[in-house]
């Protein structure tokens, strides 16, 4: 098993007609180095909570080793005030 496992990965918001993803899937493997680039309200953050958990996704899965660990910095600039 890689890191984490993205498989066949759909998620829309409830109420849009839109899918933000479709069917993704990809490893992402120990030693690498991602950047995720993309114009505003494209779903990147949206990705983002979903890897980590925050979102859960309308199908697929992400599955990820049990010897990784995952940090995320939120983005609420006022959270820690």
């Amino acid at each position: 098993m890689s890191m984490i496992d993205v498989s066949n990965l759909t998620f829309g918001y409830e109420g849009s007609p839109e899918l933000i993803f479709d069917h993704v899937g990809f490893q992402i493997d120990s030693g690498w180095k991602l950047g995720f680039t993309g114009r505003n309200g494209r779903g990147k953050t949206t990705f983002l909570r979903i890897l980590s958990g925050d979102l859960e996704p309308s199908s697929g899965e992400v599955a990820m080793d049990p010897k990784t660990r995952m940090s995320v910095l939120r983005q609420d600039h006022f959270a820690y005030d």
